[in-house]
């Protein structure tokens, strides 16, 4: 078992470990099956030339990982890793699979989702890109391929299946206490993080972000979670996610498809106040589709930002206007404090 500890501020407090085990190679299960197998040599093909291996130097710089390139807003490709990869760095070279090493500088980091993007310093290349899509539409069993260095090992390639969905038990990041993530059997190690996992159609449904400590199931932001990321630190250079300041859980009972119950009410910016048993059915216009739901919203919105929420109370139906506040350090320990759920 090999383990790495990285430290990455989040609202100035430092990153908690995260862990990293191999993973068991595993045989290809789910949507795909053995005709997707068939393909794998090919999809394999097409994706290495788009993976790279990040090597960070500097006093305080980490051991390096992975990464992945995608279009970029101005036409110039950027390279997708994790945050805590190139945490420390004062230099950042990436090495492709066919051995160029290229300096590479820091476009955008995003501690709260531990991603990180960064470009070329030169425009000399035109790098193969790979597109996002589709981890919505994966199903547990579906076959997945991991690339990355674990161990060093550049553009390693692994074939595994969609293990799990959910929050990440005791997550070191607040998206992995808000954003359910993938959880996948394909072998990763330190090194494997910041690289991409795809479908069977050769697109992103993840990035490797770790492991679940004391297990071989490695830990995958998804795909919807990583493109707003990279979209939104292209065009802003920085985010700030958002909280509702309310604790909410599924009511099927409610005879309304995906509403949500309010189980707590923290400091809420809400007018009328909400209390506790309160059903949001609807928000800005549009039905949600479960706590998850909700919970991605929150988290992906503008801080100030003040939505129109239809509630059901009791025999009354009434419009709440409630305004997101940002997602502090303090916030997050409390999540972090108790189990991975609102």
């Amino acid at each position: 078992m090999a383990s790495s500890f990285h430290k990455t501020p989040i609202h100035g407090a430092l990153l908690l470990p995260l862990l990293f085990a191999c993973g068991a190679t595993c045989t290809a299960g789910g949507r795909g099956g053995a005709a997707g197998r068939e393909k794998l040599p090919a999809l394999v093909a097409a994706t290495l030339p788009a993976v790279v291996k990040v090597r960070p130097a500097g006093r305080m710089a980490q051991d390096g990982g992975s990464g992945f390139f995608v279009a970029g807003r101005d036409g110039r490709p950027v390279v997708v890793t994790n945050h805590h990869v190139i945490w420390g760095a004062s230099e950042l070279a990436i090495e492709t699979n066919d051995g160029t090493v290229e300096a590479a500088e820091v476009a955008g980091v995003d501690p709260e989702t531990d991603l990180a993007i960064l470009r070329l310093t030169s425009n000399a290349s035109t790098p193969k890109v790979l597109a996002f899509g589709g981890d919505e539409a994966l199903s547990l069993g579906d076959s997945v391929v991991a690339v990355g260095s674990p161990g060093g090992v550049s553009n390693a390639v692994s074939l595994g299946i969609v293990s799990a969905r959910g929050l990440v038990p005791r997550g070191t990041v607040a998206a992995q206490r808000f954003i359910e993530h993938l959880f996948i059997d394909a072998a990763v190690a330190a090194g494997s993080s910041g690289g991409p996992v795809l479908g069977m159609d050769g697109r992103v449904v993840g990035v490797t972000t770790g492991v679940v400590g004391g297990t071989s199931l490695g830990i995958v932001a998804p795909d919807r979670l990583v493109a707003n990321v990279v979209d939104r630190l292209q065009r802003d250079g920085a985010i700030r996610h958002s909280w509702s300041g309310l604790r909410v859980t599924e009511d099927p009972g409610s005879g309304h498809d995906g509403a949500v119950k309010v189980t707590a009410v923290a400091s809420v910016q809400a007018e009328p106040p909400l209390r506790v048993g309160d059903v949001i059915v609807r928000l800005d216009g549009s039905r949600l589709r479960g706590s998850r739901d909700f919970q991605w919203r929150e988290f992906s919105d503008e801080p100030g930002r003040t939505w129109r929420l239809n509630v059901v109370r009791g025999s009354e139906q009434i419009v709440v206007s409630l305004t997101l506040q940002p997602l502090t350090q303090a916030v997050f320990a409390r999540q972090a404090s108790g189990p991975p759920s609102l």
